[in-house]
């Protein structure tokens, strides 16, 4: 709504409210466009987190003879979305922006890649980040059960809760690390964040493999002990091992340098209008060719001016038939109704 002559009843009713009508400038145009691009990410990354979070746990019960038997910490499965994976997606979701807000009043053409065109939600994104996610969680539990394997000096296999340890380390680093791919307004405050969660994940497990001693047990260590089955004294034996550490370095190599190549590929060969703002934008070259870019005819959604190109829906032949004989119908009534008074 918007306070003027008229009165406070359009602002009353309203769930945002402007003094004056030029504000919805800077208000679509800057904020609107920024928040929209964040929020679809921020979507995104949350529903990719969890699915792949959870397929992890999903591939432990081929190796489990599905036993329902879980290999990740349940202390880590409780605060994996709370504490181990929050603060640098809220960091990004509020205050990350790919373009400068002078910019993006200087070229109103970046707004149509958002409602306008759905570059930044639609179908095929929401597909990639599922594919992204079944094909991080398989690399995840495939890499650590064989890497793994045969590991002690006698030949034995390590236990479950062991590859669980691994499994869900990686499970936190990965996604965290991945969020690095999608700030584009990279500051001290988003590796700070990001090493944060990682560090606080070494904490937890520490803190939680050295908690409760088997024999020790009174009535609520019988309720944490649920939460760290398993664990005690295992975090300090997983660290020891050299594998482990190079799982750390392998294992997010492999998922994540293939999403690194395809952004240089589709920035280099098929660049958005927004891609080329930014370019302009970090060395500081003039946009004025920019500026005269127009919106392609089969990307507008609505009837702009009077006499613009039609929008991209158009109507099937069921539907124009369905209409031209209402209309026919519509006109022969009028004829008809005509010829009676007369």
């Amino acid at each position: 709504g918007i306070s003027g002559k008229e009165g406070m009843l359009a602002v009353n009713a309203a769930d945002f409210a402007i003094a004056q009508f030029r504000f919805l400038r800077e208000m679509l145009l800057v904020q609107g466009r920024h928040n929209y691009r964040r929020i679809a990410v921020t979507v995104y990354y949350v529903f990719y987190k969890n699915i792949m979070f959870t397929l992890v746990i999903f591939w432990a019960q081929f190796f489990a003879a599905f036993s329902g038997t879980k290999w990740n910490l349940e202390a880590g499965n409780q605060l994996y979305n709370v504490l181990l994976t929050m603060f640098p997606i809220l960091w990004f979701s509020v205050f990350d922006k790919d373009v400068s807000d002078e910019t993006s009043l200087a070229l109103p053409q970046l707004y149509h890649l958002g409602p306008g065109n759905h570059f930044y939600f639609n179908w095929r994104a929401t597909l990639r980040w599922i594919f992204q996610a079944i094909y991080e969680s398989l690399a995840i539990a495939l890499l650590c059960v064989f890497s793994l394997d045969g590991l002690s000096p006698d030949g034995e296999s390590p236990g479950l809760y062991l590859i669980g340890a691994c499994t869900i380390t990686l499970a936190i680093v990965v996604p965290n690390l991945k969020l690095i791919l999608w700030f584009f307004s990279w500051n001290i405050w988003s590796f700070v964040l990001i090493g944060f969660e990682v560090v606080l994940w070494w904490g937890v497990g520490g803190v939680v493999a050295s908690e409760i001693k088997p024999e020790n047990r009174g009535t609520s260590g019988e309720f944490i002990a649920q939460f760290v089955l398993g664990w005690y004294k295992l975090w300090g034996n997983v660290n020891e091992l050299g594998t482990f550490w190079l799982l750390m370095l392998l294992v997010p190599a492999v998922v994540l340098l293939p999403q690194v190549f395809y952004s240089f590929y589709m920035r280099r060969f098929h660049p958005q209008f927004r891609d080329l703002a930014m370019e302009c934008e970090y060395h500081g070259l003039p946009i004025d060719a920019l500026k005269a870019w127009q919106i392609p005819a089969g990307q507008r959604q609505r009837r702009l001016v009077k006499g613009a190109p039609r929008p991209l829906y158009q109507a099937s032949r069921f539907q124009r038939l369905c209409a031209s004989l209402c209309g026919s119908k519509a006109k022969s009534e009028s004829a008809r109704s005509t010829a009676t008074r007369a």
